[in-house]
């Protein structure tokens, strides 16, 4: 049995105050390797799914966070809909 377990995303993190085209570059990061994350377990194909820990780096994370993990999840739901 496989089981996926993504823990402490920590999604909206941002640091430095590295600013581009209005978006934080370190926020960007988390998020990007939070989708090469879900890519992967979509890859290997898990029988369940856990996500753990800080999902979002703060109590009041940015939209950009909400919408990271939202496209994440609907990726693994569409991916891999027999998956708990």
């Amino acid at each position: 049995m496989i089981i996926a377990h993504l823990s402490d995303l920590h999604l909206g993190f941002r640091a430095h105050g590295r600013v581009e085209r209005g978006a934080d570059m370190r926020e960007r990061d988390v998020a990007a390797a939070f989708e090469r994350a879900v890519q992967e377990v979509v890859r290997l194909k898990p029988e369940a799914v856990v996500v753990a820990g800080d999902v979002f780096d703060r109590p009041d994370p940015p939209a950009s966070a909400v919408v990271a993990l939202a496209r994440g999840l609907e990726t693994l739901r569409v991916s891999l809909p027999e998956t708990k």
